[in-house]
């Protein structure tokens, strides 16, 4: 065979065989459970957001991709559709604002067409997810990830993740009652403090892992807290024999500086604090210098009135920017 043949076609497979590279995911997908699954079907429930205007995503039970290349290997009937601005329908499309999306998966499948049985408990099963709408979008691979890289099954059947209607207990975050499918929120560095209410069964609280092996969320006994301002986590409360799952949505704290509304006479000083609570440096400015001047951080009074101090620090993915401003009544 020619040489140059050769190479053209050792290019295209080598091409072909390659997944293409591209950026993170930013359309963040959690939920659960995705272990103990029950083999012949069992609903996960999701929360999704990130979704952008007018988009949709496709999300599927497959068979893992070790090279993290879109699966080839599909359950028929594990698909679902999530549109931003969609319908919900009994045909497997959800709008992404749905409180309750979730799929049934299971631990094996035949392909109708070439009739290949797949069985979780020999393969690595998983829950993969792209872009297929609108129309054409479905060669955009920016979205692709494997975000729940590993379905674990027992045979025989663990009890599928409990619905709301048939959950034994209620479970509270500071007096907040939660859903297991409508996303609780959390704020970052804010703890809550968890209470179920049960006529029977003592009460175990966990984390689900999250597919990253990143921790977003730390529990300290009752009490649970968001290491991050972004992204979701999932609650496990088991109740005796049962076990309900709680997604929450990650969200940026506010910042905050303890400088207050005070009252100083002319000619005082008052050296303002510089940092916020999350430790941001703040920049000051002042409104109204016939009343006060203003040097780095210190104030002085220089007339009668209300002197008016602007502050301002940047934001971060956990915090959001500080923008208030003091003011200081000068007689």
């Amino acid at each position: 065979m020619n040489r140059k043949i050769v190479t053209v076609l050792t290019f295209i497979l080598f091409f072909v065989g390659t997944p293409i590279a591209h950026a993170a995911p930013t359309i963040v997908i959690q939920g659960g459970p995705y272990s103990g699954l029950k083999y012949d079907g069992n609903d996960i429930y999701l929360a999704i957001k990130g979704i952008p205007t007018s988009k949709g995503i496709y999300i599927f039970e497959a068979v893992y991709d070790t090279t993290g290349a879109r699966p080839t290997e599909i359950n028929p009937t594990a698909q679902i559709n999530v549109i931003d601005g969609g319908k919900t329908d009994s045909k497997g499309t959800f709008a992404a604002s749905d409180p309750a999306i979730h799929l049934k998966v299971a631990g094996t499948w035949i392909d109708p067409k070439t009739k290949k049985v797949t069985d979780c408990l020999v393969v690595t099963c998983a829950l993969f997810a792209q872009y297929d709408y609108p129309t054409g979008s479905y060669s955009d691979l920016s979205q692709d990830q494997y975000f729940a890289p590993k379905l674990t099954f027992i045979a025989g059947g663990a009890p599928s993740a409990p619905k709301p209607a048939t959950s034994a207990f209620t479970v509270f975050a500071d007096g907040t009652q939660l859903s297991q499918t409508t996303p609780g929120t959390l704020y970052f560095e804010k703890e809550v403090k968890l209470k179920t209410i049960s006529t029977k069964g003592s009460v175990r609280y966990a984390l689900s892992p999250d597919p990253s092996g990143v921790s977003v969320c730390v529990l300290s006994g009752h009490r649970l807290r968001a290491l991050k301002g972004s992204t979701a986590c999932n609650l496990e409360v088991t109740v005796g024999t049962k076990t309900g799952y709680f997604p929450f949505f990650l969200k940026p704290s506010a910042q905050t500086v303890n400088n207050t509304n005070q009252t100083i006479t002319v000619g005082q000083r008052l050296i303002l604090r510089r940092l916020t609570n999350f430790g941001e440096a703040i920049t000051f400015s002042n409104a109204t210098p016939n009343i006060c001047t203003l040097t780095n951080a210190s104030v002085k009074a220089i007339s009668s009135g209300d002197c008016v101090i602007n502050e301002v620090a940047p934001a971060s993915t956990n915090y959001l920017a500080l923008n208030e401003k003091i003011t200081i009544t000068i007689k």
